[in-house]
């Protein structure tokens, strides 16, 4: 009973939050104030208890059939529940301030309420199909918030990632209807014992389904073109919480549902997925660099991240995932960051062209956040994002010193010192701008979600061992 109530809490509360917060909007529509404490104090309780969980040692939570749908919450998870909610919680302070001069700011707190408990639900789904329902609720609420700059290019972006979603969604629910068809069940307990039933051809087509609904999500290339324009037009929380939380929870389908389903024939999915993210981490560093739009420019950074994170995924060993973490976790933090300046920026200087931006007079908290966020995701100490990359040749070489291993040693060292010259330049325009107007002051909540993060990237090496225990 007690995991049951664990469990529920840990997705629902955000939800119940986001309902409150709508509903006493309406009778207390001048109070905004009390608004966002409400939706602070909805956002915390997934954050608590993930931690107690951790603290406490409480894995394998499980709770059987509610009307068909499974959920449960292991180890693995619980790394995935403290990282979107760490980046949750940090993303709704900075909207506070944000959004402060925008009459539909209640609709957006309880939106972006609904989607934080939604996404730690696909992390906490125990079957396929409940994983599909509510990563579909994802994708509509990330729709929905996208259009809240109410412009053209928001408009186009959104159409297009509800298209890219649309196949992604068609193609994970013929491959679900084909394992469900052919062994009677999807719950994640009993496939691993049921899956060697299906014809291998028929295996075959499910993992061919199942990578390109997973590489949508991931936005790995060629299926990332969504995600530039999205990123460029949404508004800086959705950003962070996109770039942080929802494209991560295909890197975490790929991670959780592959192995587990695919054990007997792992080689030809592992390699694929290498091949694709090899691509994934080449051409958007090149893309990257020809970018003006310093948001165009963070989401081809995304899109090679999340390729290095889907490498080590197809690399399988267990240094290779407890890596993969690492990845994923200085990625969310360092680039939540840039995105809480992006923000910053639009919002006092009107404009996010790199080439305007360096004739500002750029307060030195936001330099100073910049550089910090750049340093980790370039991988210098000591930073979360030096121990991340470290980890990550680390699983590489202990592969073993083959042709194989070395080619993919030189590919990731070839795209981390690719992406060297567009991380300088984001340094060069920002850090070292030299304008001469008044500088304008960072408001003190968007200043207290930026130095969150910084801390976090200069605290969290300290823990990297009760990190990778979870693993």
């Amino acid at each position: 009973m007690i995991s049951t109530l664990l469990t529920l809490v840990v997705f629902l509360s955000p939800a119940i939050g986001g309902c409150v917060v709508y509903f006493v909007s309406r009778f207390f529509n001048e109070r905004q104030n009390m608004i966002k404490i409400l939706s602070f104090l909805s956002s915390l309780p997934p954050l608590i208890l993930t931690f107690y969980l951790i603290h406490a040692k409480i894995s394998n939570l499980y709770y059987g059939d509610i009307n068909g749908a499974y959920m449960f919450i292991d180890n693995f998870s619980l790394l995935f529940l403290l990282m979107f909610s760490v980046v949750f919680v940090i993303s709704l302070l900075f909207s506070f301030d944000y959004m402060s001069n925008r009459v539909d700011q209640t609709d957006f707190y309880s939106s972006f309420l609904f989607l934080y408990s939604l996404t730690l639900g696909t992390v906490t789904a125990g079957d396929l199909f409940t994983f599909f329902i509510l990563y579909e609720g994802v994708a509509i609420i990330v729709i929905l918030i996208s259009l809240f700059t109410r412009n053209a290019p928001s408009v186009m972006a959104s159409v297009r990632y509800m298209r890219m979603v649309s196949i992604g969604s068609g193609f994970y629910f013929f491959a679900i209807a084909l394992i469900y068809g052919s062994i009677g069940t999807l719950n994640l307990q009993l496939l691993p014992a049921q899956i060697s039933k299906i014809d291998p051809k028929v295996s075959l087509l499910i993992q061919s389904l199942l990578m390109i609904s997973f590489g949508i999500e991931a936005a790995l290339f060629p299926l990332h073109f969504w995600l530039p324009d999205l990123y460029a037009s949404a508004l800086a929380p959705v950003c962070s919480s996109s770039s942080g939380v929802v494209v991560t929870l295909g890197v975490y389908a790929f991670s959780r549902f592959m192995p587990l389903i695919f054990p007997s024939n792992e080689w030809w999915w592992r390699e694929t997925l290498f091949l694709i993210s090899f691509f994934s981490i080449i051409f958007p560093n090149i893309l990257a660099f020809a970018q003006d739009n310093f948001k165009r420019l963070l989401a081809y950074s995304t899109i090679f991240n999340l390729g290095v994170s889907t490498l080590l995924v197809s690399i399988g060993s267990k240094l290779a995932i407890e890596a993969m973490i690492l990845q994923l976790l200085a990625h969310a933090i360092a680039k939540s960051s840039l995105f809480f300046v992006s923000g910053f920026i639009s919002r006092s200087y009107s404009t996010l062209s790199l080439n305007e931006i360096k004739k500002r007079n750029i307060p030195f908290e936001i330099k100073f956040t910049v550089l910090l966020s750049v340093l980790s995701l370039m991988g210098f100490p000591p930073t979360l994002g030096f121990f991340s990359k470290v980890f990550s040749l680390i699983a590489i070489v202990n592969l073993g010193m083959s042709l194989g291993t070395v080619a993919i040693l030189l590919v990731v060292m070839v795209s981390f010192i690719l992406s060297f010259p567009y991380y300088l330049k984001v340094i060069r325009c920002l850090v070292l701008s030299h304008g001469y107007e008044e500088k304008i002051e960072v408001p003190k909540l968007m200043l207290l979600s930026m130095i969150a993060m910084d801390a976090l990237l200069i605290i969290l090496p300290f823990f990297i061992q009760d990190i990778i225990n979870l693993v």
